[in-house]
């Protein structure tokens, strides 16, 4: 029932917004009691912050072993494989699951009124992973010092999301975007 739930506010969020949903078409539409919303979730807002928890967490979860394992054994190539499999699971997500990239889109539009904390608490500690990597790169001479790490990382994800976001994209770009020998 909790995952039923979830699917369905995840699409009903996807397209209508926060404000534009109620309890009551969530339960309608799940086939489920309206108050197991309150009973799993303490309300409207505990089950918008499940939907995004839940999301983050599980694309985190996917992403982070590749910056991991690049880590362990830094090299152009390493480095090159994470990157392209951190922008392989984003346009997985964004083909399988347009409706949690149109909820980010509009919390960062909104200033990130309900999602600032769990970005904070999942994506914060993964930020701090990947500008240790581009900074462990730098002093191995793979990546310019020039670079400074923390805008890599926005301007890598913020660039990726809004591409995604603005426009239904050509996935070659996918296989491109980080083909180091392509000139």
């Amino acid at each position: 029932a909790k995952a039923q739930i979830i699917a369905v506010a995840t699409a009903l969020f996807g397209d209508k917004g926060f404000e534009g949903v109620s309890t009551r078409e969530i339960a309608q539409k799940s086939g489920l009691n309206i108050s197991l919303i309150s009973y799993y979730f303490g309300g409207k807002l505990g089950l918008y912050k499940e939907v995004l928890r839940s999301h983050i967490v599980g694309f985190m979860t996917n992403i982070s072993p590749s910056v991991k394992s690049s880590s362990e054994n830094l090299t152009a190539e390493t480095l090159r494989l994470s990157l392209k499999t951190i922008l392989d699971r984003i346009f997985d997500m964004a083909d399988s699951n347009r409706s949690i990239m149109n909820i980010m889109a509009r919390e960062k539009l909104e200033g990130m009124p309900y999602a600032q904390s769990i970005h904070e608490e999942v994506i914060g500690p993964f930020s701090i992973q990947l500008t240790g990597l581009i900074k462990e790169a730098q002093k191995k001479g793979i990546v310019r010092s020039g670079v400074n790490a923390h805008s890599f990382f926005s301007f890598f994800f913020e660039g990726v999301f809004g591409y995604i976001g603005a426009c239904k994209c050509d996935l070659r770009f996918r296989e491109e975007a980080l083909n180091t020998t392509t000139q």
